[in-house]
């Protein structure tokens, strides 16, 4: 969740927002103390907060325009689309570690008959 949150803050509020990077990307990988869920979910809302209004508000103009993001120069169409495949990569791989280490179905579908 840390990693997901900073790459939403550097991508959107930073590359597509024009706001300073401040993200330390290496210290989301190297935490080792216990944050309770709680404060996980807390931080994933105060993230979507943040970025939000950057998304909500963006001209459409702006979309095509270049930014540099990390190492890479991306426009603001490609920096929606990278943070919303991240996002889903990585939200793939909690949902299949939580099924393997519970060892049942998350219950996604639960109650939906898919045809």
């Amino acid at each position: 969740m840390l990693h997901l949150c900073g790459n939403l803050r550097q991508w959107i509020y930073s590359g597509l927002g024009k706001n300073e990077d401040l993200r330390k990307r290496q210290a989301e990988f190297d935490e080792r103390t216990i944050i309770s869920s709680e404060e996980l979910r807390e931080k994933l809302v105060s993230t979507m907060e943040l970025v939000y209004p950057v998304i909500a508000h963006i001209p459409t103009e702006e979309l095509l325009n270049i930014r540099s993001v990390q190492t890479f120069e991306e426009t603001g169409l490609t920096i929606l689309i990278h943070v919303t495949e991240h996002f889903s990569y990585h939200t793939g791989q909690i949902a299949y570690i939580t099924k393997m280490l519970n060892n049942q179905p998350l219950g996604f579908y639960d109650g939906v008959t898919l045809q």
